[in-house]
């Protein structure tokens, strides 16, 4: 939680080196499982674009898991206020990926 310091009327918040945005991929099975304890020393990862298998689970995707992407492959996202504007660039981006050669 941050601190709060006053000066000269100025409030200042100093946060810990540990706080701050932690964003992390969730599965369908993160989902069911929402109430159930994890057991397992499961580390939670970050939704990739070899995960997608197809365009049409692109309709199946947060806005949070669509940022993640957008973000892991250093594209813009900036302006885009609907999910439907996320959704078409993490679209575009797959179908860049999916026609890129594979060595």
């Amino acid at each position: 939680m941050p601190n709060s310091a006053s000066h000269d009327g100025i409030e200042e918040i100093v946060m810990d080196e540990n706080e701050g945005i932690n964003v992390f991929a969730s599965t369908s099975d993160d989902v069911e499982n929402a109430g159930a304890s994890q057991t397992n020393n499961e580390v939670k990862r970050f939704i990739s674009l070899s995960d997608i298998k197809s365009e049409n689970e692109l309709d199946s995707l947060s806005v949070k898991q669509l940022k993640e992407i957008l973000m892991l492959n250093r594209v813009d996202f900036r302006g885009c206020c609907e999910k439907d504007e996320l959704k078409e660039r993490v679209r575009r981006l797959f179908l860049s990926h999916k026609a890129a050669p594979r060595k």
